[in-house]
């Protein structure tokens, strides 16, 4: 009794969801057919004979569970909650969305980890029956399991962004084939490396990568379900500069370096225009709003580019200078396009990060069909061409390549300096307009908590 109380004072969801999956006739079906599955596999080894298939066919059995059942049944348990407008509810309770999701998660970590302990009998015993040392069973496992939270998370992760039922559909579809994906990629990758062996060093760095993922993924969950009216950016973003700051170890970091903040920017750069409290520093590069979060992008980006020039070649100086040149550029297009066009009227974020897939699209396509009309063969000649990174990232790509005179990603940077310095003018006028309207107009309640929300 005494350790069920202390239980329930750590996690109460994780004593829910453990004492719900108990009750789950679909997971107890699911963990004997796992281990009905091991043992015919074990078997058939046995009496066939030696055969290194065999530890990846056990590892593909508990792969089915780790990498794609528990994380959909973890993103069907916050959906329903979402649909049944359970999350304020459990708010209210102080529990909070960081505990909330922890518990989910810590629950289906559970899960995993009982149907790991009944299937590692077999796991060992395939050390003798496949060849696999069992220092790479081990080491494969553990990574197995980091894989199962980090996919766990992601899952919880695409619960928080839709709000239609018609997006929780797209949502469920996409992530569904984000899953098998995993599933099929890291399955092959613990067939090489069981077959070839696996370097230590490697293998605990891409532990970290995953793990530093998926902090930021659940930082960014526990953001997208807290409401407008709280402090809610400042972990987010911390997550991500820190995510940002282990890529400093690697020797070649740039493209996710750039990839990273910019699915950064997609969340924190597209916010409402006065989210948050209202009472926030002007300058806070971690308060909520779009324009701390466009002004952190363009910190995070110039720092980047400053550290990758200092470590790359100067031959590649162009390319460090033009990839976060492009991001900033068509992510100030978006902007533009959406709120600078419609300075007093308000505007959804889904609206802007819509606005910026459609504009990236076109930005991608649309120059260089012109380059290769008038250029053909030689897409340097053509400086508008060089808009469009199709065109762009080949070019300054090639080291000493001399793009319009030497000056293409100098040309290129003027232009994304100009336009962040125009889109942030834009957004300190809409947030300025913003808190006098509130202030003047009493607010009426919103329908959507979610719109302040960031990705």
């Amino acid at each position: 009794m005494r350790f069920a109380r202390l239980l329930d004072g750590l996690s109460p969801i994780l004593v829910k969801e453990l004492r719900q999956g108990r009750r789950s006739r679909a997971l107890i079906l699911l963990g004997v057919m796992t281990l009905v599955a091991a043992a015919m596999i074990t078997l058939y080894a046995i009496g066939r004979g030696p055969d290194q298939n065999v530890f990846v066919l056990l590892y593909l059995c508990l792969s089915v569970v780790g990498f794609l059942i528990v994380p959909l049944m973890a993103h069907r348990s916050l959906v329903r909650e979402q649909e049944d407008g359970s999350w304020q509810i459990l708010q209210l309770t102080g529990l909070g969305p960081r505990r909330i999701l922890a518990g989910k998660l810590a629950s289906s970590l559970a899960q995993v980890g009982i149907l790991s302990v009944a299937v590692a009998p077999f796991l060992i015993l395939s050390h003798f029956l496949s060849g696999f040392d069992l220092l790479s069973i081990e080491l494969l496992c553990l990574s197995g399991a980091v894989m199962t939270g980090a996919l766990t998370m992601f899952g919880l992760f695409v619960a928080t962004l839709p709000v239609t039922r018609a997006q929780r559909g797209v949502a469920q579809i996409l992530m569904m084939i984000a899953l098998i994906t995993s599933m099929s990629s890291w399955v092959m990758f613990a067939s090489e490396a069981g077959s070839r062996g696996v370097s230590a060093p490697t293998l605990l760095i891409s532990i970290w990568a995953v793990f530093g993922t998926s902090y930021t993924l659940f930082e960014a969950a526990a953001a997208r379900m807290a409401l407008p009216t709280e402090d809610y950016a400042w972990r987010p973003r911390r997550a991500l500069i820190l995510q940002l700051l282990g890529l400093t170890a690697r020797g070649d970091w740039l493209c996710l370096a750039v990839l990273i903040i910019g699915a950064g920017a997609f969340g924190m750069a597209m916010e409402a225009d006065a989210a948050g409290p209202a009472r926030r520093r002007a300058f806070s590069l971690l308060a909520p709003g779009a324009l701390s979060g466009l002004r952190l992008t363009m910190v995070l980006l110039a720092v980047t580019t400053v550290l990758a020039g200092l470590a790359m070649d100067p031959l590649h100086l162009p390319l460090v200078v033009a990839m976060p040149s492009y991001l900033v550029i068509y992510l100030c297009a978006a902007l533009w396009a959406t709120r600078g066009l419609r300075m007093r009227k308000r505007v959804s974020p889904d609206t802007t990060r819509f606005a910026f897939i459609a504009i990236s699209g076109l930005g991608l396509l649309a120059p260089w069909v012109v380059t290769k009309a008038i250029a053909g063969d030689y897409p340097a000649r053509f400086l508008p061409g060089l808009v469009s990174p199709a065109v762009g990232l080949i070019e300054f790509g090639r080291p000493g390549a001399s793009v319009a005179g030497g000056a293409g990603h100098w040309i290129l940077l003027s232009l994304a300096l100009f336009a962040f310095f125009v889109t942030d003018s834009m957004l300190a006028r809409r947030r300025r307009l913003a808190s006098a309207t509130a202030t003047a107009v009493p607010s009426k309640p919103q329908s959507d908590r979610r719109d302040a929300a960031p990705v």
